[in-house]
């Protein structure tokens, strides 16, 4: 687990758990004053509106991974400055695929059990549905980019190769 996880983890527990002191010294203050009903409901909402801030906290800490500065390692700091394609190649590449399908229809027939003479008529509708997923490989074109970076903070400088893959619907193989 990564850093930036574990802290926006800490920050979610410090949250609902501030709040949740935060209602218990409501309720002791409160106590004598206030219907419990009225203070256990008030617990519930600070508990809940804790949760929520430490909820956000935890996305905020997550959607900054890979945006920090390699120099400062400021959040958010990462601007691309440009991009230049260093190789593009076609080749094979794995693909993941998936159907679904879904069916229905009637049945009807009779049926007889061994040693009787009663025959029984049988109808009534069918539904069946299901998926499945599958890989398989196919051609792809693949392009490497060097993407060039700056930081909006501290205007530290760097690159980063990118790979994309895209599948080649071209029908003609080199």
């Amino acid at each position: 687990m990564s850093p930036e996880v574990k802290t926006g983890i800490v920050a979610f527990g410090i949250t609902a758990g501030g709040a949740s002191l935060l209602g218990f010294i409501v309720l002791g203050v409160a106590a004598p004053k206030i219907a419990l009903a009225t203070l256990a409901i008030l617990l519930c909402v600070l508990f809940v509106l804790g949760s929520v801030g430490g909820l956000i906290a935890l996305i905020v800490s997550i959607t900054g991974i890979g945006t920090e500065c390699p120099e400062c390692g400021k959040k958010w700091a990462k601007v691309i400055v440009r991009s230049k394609i260093v190789e593009q190649k076609k080749c094979y590449g794995l693909v993941s695929r998936s159907a679904y399908s879904r069916s229905s229809g009637s049945i009807s027939g009779t049926t007889s059990h061994s040693g009787s003479v009663d025959h029984c008529s049988i109808s009534g509708t069918t539904h069946s549905s299901g998926s499945t997923s599958w890989e398989e490989r196919v051609p792809v074109i693949r392009t490497t980019y060097l993407m060039y970076y700056k930081c909006k903070y501290c205007y530290a400088k760097w690159t980063e190769e990118k790979v994309k893959e895209v599948e080649d619907f071209d029908i003609e193989r080199e």
